[in-house]
């Protein structure tokens, strides 16, 4: 009995050495074969670090323009970020949409003067390799206010968006809004200086010696310098399209700063007489309705004949028999008469270079 009692003692403690030494070796090996997974358990797919691979996504609800209205990115894991990289992460309450418009709310000082504007910049513009063109877009009269909205509302979105495949949309568009009235009567004789070019517009051309630059275009002058400096803008491609009272201040704009600008489209506008000798060497495409009873026809008509006269070949001259004011969205979208006389507009304006 004493001899079967040994025999067991002998039994147990052997198979605790093996236990004991099973579970070292295994814990040996672990830590050979497993240094970076602990757990010696294999990753599953869902363990995977996950790639994420952002897509562009446009504001289209009302209720985002809360947010702003810049860009922003959202993978298919539901992460939203703020780069197409997909390293910034945010959430939609902390970043900006970009707008149905594709135009995003800026505002520029300059002097101590500052200026309400819109930015447009393609969707896919790489700012440290890409060289695209300026466009700067001057409204007319009843677009001036403090909202910084309302300059987009005739003849741009027409050809400038994200919707769009074309020229004007793959270039850094700037539409800055001109503040609202403060002279009264606008059409009278007293300078308003909340006008692009202080000029009554239904007088028709003027002389530039005896109207001091407004200073909302000097702040957009200021702001066009500035742009035409980044690196992404291709400076020798800077334009400038502008309507009625915009048409005016294209006008003005280019003759008071022609080195800036490669061509101008002014629209049912007028300009400084007294200019030509600047103007005859800028590239112009204008237009004007010959029965327009807001700003007289006879205008631009007297512009392109001086300039003209004065040996200048770098303007053409489109008339809208029988058209009156309102024909800025025929014109910017304006497709050629299929002569090269009269090309269209879009295929013209982006051919034009410093």
């Amino acid at each position: 009995m004493r001899q079967l009692k040994k025999i067991l003692a002998i039994f147990v403690i052997g198979v605790m050495l093996m236990t004991t030494s099973c579970a070292l070796i295994e814990q040996v090996t672990d830590f050979f074969t497993n240094e970076e997974n602990p757990s010696g358990n294999e990753p599953s797919d869902s363990e995977q670090p996950h790639q994420h691979k952002p897509t562009y996504v446009r504001a289209k609800l009302p209720e985002y323009a809360v947010h702003g209205n810049k860009t922003y990115y959202k993978c298919d894991c539901g992460k939203i970020f703020s780069d197409k990289e997909g390293t910034t992460e945010t959430t939609l309450e902390s970043v900006t949409l970009r707008s149905v418009t594709g135009f995003e709310k800026q505002t520029y000082t300059s002097d101590g003067y500052t200026l309400n504007y819109c930015v447009y910049e393609p969707v896919d513009l790489d700012k440290e390799n890409d060289k695209v063109p300026l466009i700067l877009f001057l409204h007319g009269a009843g677009e001036r206010g403090s909202n910084n909205e309302w300059q987009l509302k005739n003849a741009i979105l027409k050809v400038v968006g994200d919707d769009k495949n074309n020229e004007w949309s793959n270039s850094i568009v700037i539409a800055p809004q001109c503040p609202s009235s403060t002279g009264g009567n606008t059409n009278s004789n007293v300078n308003d200086p909340n006008k692009w070019a202080e000029t009554p517009w239904t007088v028709g051309n003027y002389t530039q010696a005896n109207v001091p630059e407004s200073k909302p275009l000097h702040a957009v002058a200021e702001l066009v310098k500035e742009y035409a400096g980044y690196d992404y803008i291709d400076a020798d491609r800077v334009y400038v399209v502008g309507l009625s009272m915009g048409g005016f201040g294209t006008w003005d704009i280019i003759s008071r700063y022609p080195e800036l600008f490669a061509a101008a489209v002014p629209i049912c506008g007028g300009g400084p007489i007294d200019k030509v000798d600047v103007l005859k060497n800028i590239p112009i495409y204008t237009f004007h309705g010959t029965a327009d009873k807001s700003v007289p026809y006879g205008g631009t008509q007297a512009m392109y004949d001086s300039i003209v006269a004065a040996g200048g070949n770098k303007i053409i001259f489109q008339t809208y028999t029988g058209s009156g004011h309102s024909i800025w969205d025929n014109a910017i979208t304006y497709k050629g008469d299929g002569t090269s006389a009269y090309p269209a507009l879009e295929y013209w304006l982006f051919s034009q270079s410093k």
